[in-house]
C-alpha cells in the first residue's frame, strides 16, 4: 500500500474511534448510536469558507471538497468525485425515502459527459479486496451505487435512463428523488424545480429498481470524464437533504474535526500532539486540554492550530500527576450560529517507574481493506 492509501486509510479509521464524539451543547453523543428515520440536513451555511465540508461527510478526494459561501463545492474537475453522508444510511427495510439537495454545474467543465447529483446505495463490493461484511466507512471509500442526477446537457436521468433536456437556466436546479415502495422492488422518480417560485422543469422515472440496490451510503458526486482532469470547480451543492423511515441515522458517525491524539511522558515531562482536520482557518477558534479532577474538567492550557500542520502541541515542563489521569482535548469553533464544541478523550497512563516489566506493542502493516 503507498503513502496515500496509508494516510486515507489511518484518517478514515479514526471514525471508529469510540471517545471521539461532538458536543454543540456541551451534549455528547456515542459512536454507532442508532435513531431510525431521523432526517438529516446539511449545515454548510452555518460555516466559513474552508478546505473541508464538515465532520459528517468524507469526500474523496478529501482535497477536492470545500465550502465556499455556504455552499459545498467540488474544485477539481476530474471522474467519480464523490462527498459521503457519514450518519445516514439506506438499511435493509421496505420503506420509502426521498433525497434532495441543490445544484449547480459549472460549465467551465467543457465535457458533454459531465453530470452531478447521487450516488445511492453505494457498497464497496470485493474491491479492493473480497470481504464477509459491510462497513460505511469502507463504503464512503471505494462505494459504488446508483447514480441519479442532472447532466452539463440539462437532461434528468437515473441510471441509464435519460429524460429529455430541461430548458436552459443560468441558476441552480433542485433535484428530488422519491423512492417509494411498489411491491417487491422500488419506484424512483426524480424531479428538478428552478426559480423561486419552486415550478416543476422536469422528471425521469424508473420502476423495478431492485432493493439490494437501495442499501449503503448516500453521496453527491460531481463526475468529470477521465482524461478532462484539472483544479477548476465543477459542481455546487446546498442544503442537502435525507428523509424517509428507510434511512437509519447514527449521529456519532463522524469523521473530525479531532482526528486523533498521542503523547510521551517521560520523567515528569509531558507532550500532546493532536491532529486536526482543516479548520485551523476558522477565526478565534481554541484548543484546549483538560484533565479530570473531582468529577470535572480543568483547563490546563490551551492553543490554536498550527497553520501548516495542523496540529495542537501542548507540552508540560513538571507534569504534576503520579496516577493515571483522564484527559479530553477540546476543540472551540465560532460558527455563525454560535460556538460549537468537539473534544477527544483519553488517558495518560502513570510512569511505570515501579513495574517489573515494560510492556510495548507495535502496531504496523495498516490496510484500509476493511477497517
Amino acid at each position: 500500500m503507498d503513502r496515500k492509501e496509508s494516510i486515507k486509510t489511518l484518517l478514515m479509521g479514526s471514525i471508529s474511534l469510540p471517545f471521539l464524539h461532538v458536543a454543540p451543547s456541551e451534549k455528547t453523543e456515542q459512536d454507532g448510536k442508532v435513531q431510525d428515520s431521523e432526517p438529516m440536513s446539511s449545515h454548510w451555511a452555518e460555516w466559513p469558507d474552508m478546505p473541508w465540508t464538515g465532520p459528517e461527510y468524507w469526500g474523496n478526494r478529501l482535497q477536492d471538497w470545500r465550502i465556499v459561501d455556504g455552499k459545498a463545492e467540488c474544485i477539481y474537475s476530474g471522474p467519480n468525485r464523490t462527498l459521503h453522508c457519514l450518519t445516514h444510511q439506506l438499511k435493509r427495510r421496505h420503506e420509502d425515502f426521498s433525497v434532495s439537495v441543490e445544484t449547480e454545474i459549472l460549465r467551465n467543465t467543457g465535457s458533454r459527459g459531465t453530470y452531478a447529483g447521487f450516488r445511492l446505495g453505494a457498497k464497496a463490493g470485493d474491491f479492493p479486496a473480497p470481504v464477509t461484511f459491510r462497513d460505511y466507512r469502507r463504503a464512503a471509500v471505494f462505494g459504488e451505487g446508483l447514480d441519479a442526477g442532472v447532466t452539463v446537457d440539462g437532461q434528468l436521468f437515473i441510471g441509464e435512463t435519460k429524460s429529455d433536456p430541461l430548458p436552459e437556466t443560468d441558476a441552480a436546479i433542485r433535484l428530488h428523488l422519491d423512492g417509494t415502495v411498489s411491491g417487491r422492488t422500488y419506484t424512483l422518480i426524480l424531479s428538478a424545480y428552478s426559480g423561486e417560485s419552486r415550478q416543476t422543469a422536469g422528471s425521469v422515472r424508473v420502476d423495478g429498481v431492485s432493493p439490494e440496490e437501495l442499501e449503503g451510503n448516500v453521496a453527491l458526486i460531481s463526475h468529470v470524464p477521465s482524461g478532462e482532469e484539472r483544479p477548476a470547480s465543477s459542481a455546487r451543492f446546498s442544503d442537502w437533504q435525507l428523509t424517509g423511515s428507510k434511512f437509519v441515522s447514527s449521529p456519532g458517525k463522524t469523521f473530525g474535526p479531532i482526528c486523533f491524539a498521542q503523547y510521551t511522558l517521560n520523567r515528569n515531562l509531558l507532550k500532546v500532539t493532536a491532529q486536526l482536520t482543516p479548520v485551523e482557518t476558522i477565526a478565534g477558534h481554541q484548543v484546549l486540554f483538560q484533565v479530570r479532577e473531582n468529577g470535572s474538567w480543568k483547563t490546563l492550557q490551551q492553543t490554536t492550530v498550527h497553520e501548516l500542520a495542523r496540529t495542537a502541541h501542548f507540552r508540560f515542563e513538571d507534569w504534576p500527576y503520579d496516577e493515571e489521569m483522564p484527559y479530553r482535548i477540546q476543540l472551540e469553533l465560532p460558527l455563525k450560529d454560535g460556538v460549537r464544541r468537539y473534544s477527544y478523550e483519553g488517558t495518560i497512563a502513570a510512569e511505570p517507574v515501579s513495574a517489573g516489566k515494560l510492556r510495548a506493542a507495535v502496531f504496523s502493516c495498516n490496510k484500509n481493506w476493511g477497517f
